[in-house]
Order: structure tokens, then C-alpha cells, then sequence
């Protein structure tokens, strides 16, 4: 009776979601922007970005290009802003709305008197992949499509509203990332190669909705997975070669499904574990939801 409860809350919420954000296209009148900044002497860049409703693309970019953006926008108050300056080998990038601009963070809403609103703007950024790079981004109602592959990232901060994610690591990042996390509302959002990201730790918190991260096939490293959810569909999957320990936190609401491993104690470990060889430490905490933990798929 829970499962069938739990498929329900999620099919119906994960139809909420994909109405809210329809598929989207810059108007026929939708002005547009377009902002180039090169490298020059910096060796490290923080980037923040505030992005209200509509759909925003990130991708690496080539050469010494720091910033490549093209920007749709229809109304005035949606205007993007890109501000950025140096502090001797070090740049700071913030990309935002004119309205989100005029918040404090802890003020930041979107305000959607229209589902068309979600129409209307369209960010295309492309980022460098020659410096290193810590970065921020905050969303509203939005439908993404995020390629990090190759970009030299040292740590990572998602949020996001009501929103349709795709985030990628196409390609490994060369050096060590310290934190990747993503916290989520009602949301779908699915994940490829999240071991080229070279993550220490990734922290996931979600809402409601259906969240799907495909863990890749390599692991450089001994690193954590901190994983909540509420009332969500979600699943880890893993290659077969990698070893994991994982711990749930489940309540009777939850139904949860652990492949290749055996249980002891309060623990599931792969086949393959050894606490002397890298592995993935898994920590979870199920709502009123449903986990998958896969292998080898």
C-alpha cells in the first residue's frame, strides 16, 4: 500500500512540474545580449549565478575565453546583469537579473504571474575550463541543461526551485573538488558521470519529485555521499567495479531496494568493499519516498 502511495505523490508531482516548465524558446520579441570577457592573469575565478524562470544552459568554453554569453530576455526587469572584477590573481563573475540583483539573497523568490513567463528568458553561458573555478548557482522555475566536463572545478553549489535538470561531467575534472551540492525543491533532475566531477563529498537534498544521478565509471578516490530526500523517486547508479558502503535512514513510508550487496548490521556493503581500497560512504535519509541503489545497469 506505501509504494503504491509513494508512486502516485511522485507521478502526480512530476506531472506538476513538467507543466510548470514547458519547453522553452526565446519570443519573436525577446531582446538580446551578448557578453564576451577574456582571460587575462588570473589563475582562480568565483562565479556566482541568479537566475529567475525560463531556461539556462551551461557549457565549457574554449581557449582563453572566461565568459562567452548569449542572453534572451523580454522584459526590462529581466535584463541580465554581469558584473566581474580581479583581486590580484583572482576574478569574481557574478551573472544575474536585474530583479533578482535588487534582493538580498535570503530574499530571493520568483514571482510567476504567468506560466508564460517561463518563456521568456533563455541564458546560453559558456564557462572556462583553463582556470579554476568555484561556483555558484541559484534558480527559480527553470529548465537547465548543465555540461561540467573538463571544467577545472574546485567546489559546487546548486538550488534550485521547481525546476527539469540535466547536469553532466562529460569529461573528468583535472583537479580535486571538495563539496558538490545540490539542494532541490519540486524538481526532476538527473545526473551523468558524477565521479568525473573528482568530489571529496557530494551533498543531495531533495524535496519532492524524481532525481536519478548515473555515478559514471571511475572512482579516484575515497568520498562521501550524503543523500536526504522527501517525498521523491530516487536512484544512485553504479558501475560495477565500484565499491560502496551505504547506510539508510528509512522510515515506514519509504521503500528502498539495494542491488549487489550484502547487509550487516545498520550497513550494506558491496561485494567488492574493502576499507583499504577507494571507495563511495554512502549516508541516506529517506522520507516519504523511495530509494534505488543500482549496479552495473
Amino acid at each position: 500500500m506505501k509504494n503504491k502511495i509513494i508512486i502516485i505523490l511522485v507521478i502526480f508531482c512530476t506531472g506538476v512540474f513538467k507543466w510548470l516548465i514547458p519547453s522553452v524558446l526565446a519570443s519573436d520579441n525577446a531582446s538580446r545580449m551578448k557578453r564576451t570577457i577574456m582571460l587575462k592573469n588570473e589563475s582562480k575565478i568565483d562565479i556566482k549565478i541568479i537566475f529567475g524562470a525560463g531556461s539556462i544552459n551551461i557549457f565549457p568554453a574554449g581557449g582563453d575565453t572566461l565568459l562567452d554569453a548569449l542572453m534572451y530576455f523580454v522584459e526590462a526587469e529581466d535584463e541580465p546583469e554581469i558584473n566581474y572584477y580581479i583581486q590580484g590573481d583572482k576574478g569574481f563573475l557574478d551573472i544575474t537579473s536585474s530583479k533578482d540583483n535588487a534582493k538580498d539573497d535570503e530574499e530571493l523568490n520568483v514571482d510567476i504571474t504567468s506560466f508564460d513567463d517561463l518563456k521568456k528568458n533563455k541564458w546560453n553561458i559558456r564557462i572556462s575550463k583553463k582556470v579554476l573555478i568555484k561556483m555558484q548557482i541559484e534558480m527559480g522555475a527553470a529548465k537547465s541543461n548543465f555540461d561540467f566536463g573538463s571544467m577545472r572545478l574546485t567546489g559546487m553549489k546548486i538550488e534550485c526551485g521547481v525546476s527539469d535538470i540535466k547536469i553532466d561531467f562529460s569529461e573528468e575534472n583535472p583537479v580535486k573538488m571538495g563539496t558538490l551540492s545540490i539542494k532541490a525543491g519540486v524538481s526532476s533532475i538527473y545526473g551523468s558521470n558524477l565521479l568525473n566531477a573528482n568530489f571529496k563529498k557530494f551533498v543531495f537534498e531533495g524535496g519532492v519529485g524524481k532525481y536519478n544521478f548515473e555515478m559514471g565509471k571511475k572512482i579516484r578516490r575515497n568520498a562521501e555521499i550524503d543523500f536526504s530526500i522527501g517525498a521523491a523517486a530516487a536512484s544512485i547508479e553504479l558501475n560495477e567495479e565500484t565499491p560502496f558502503l551505504l547506510k539508510i535512514n528509512d522510515s515506514i513510508f519509504s521503500s528502498i531496494r539495494v542491488e549487489n550487496a550484502v547487509k550487516k548490521g545498520d550497513y550494506y556493503k558491496s561485494y567488492n568493499y574493502h576499507e583499504n581500497s577507494n571507495y563511495l560512504d554512502i549516508n541516506t535519509d529517506i522520507g516519504f519516498g523511495s530509494f534505488k541503489l543500482l549496479v552495473g545497469r
